[in-house]
């Protein structure tokens, strides 16, 4: 991903979008909420990790 998509990523997670990714043939799920919190979890569900800023995320 490039500088350019990065930020729009990061920017889109800030309006409350939530985006479906895969890292080494595993798919996870990260979203930011109206909350401040922001998670990363596994698509299926099996693990879950809570940040209390975006920039904490990343």
């Amino acid at each position: 991903m490039d500088s350019k998509n990065y930020e729009l990523f990061k920017e889109g997670l800030s309006r409350g979008e939530e985006y479906l990714f895969t890292y080494h043939d595993i798919d996870y799920w990260i979203s930011h909420g109206a909350n401040g919190v922001s998670s990363l979890s596994k698509e299926d569900g099996t693990h879950c990790q809570d940040f209390d800023s975006l920039r904490r995320t990343f």
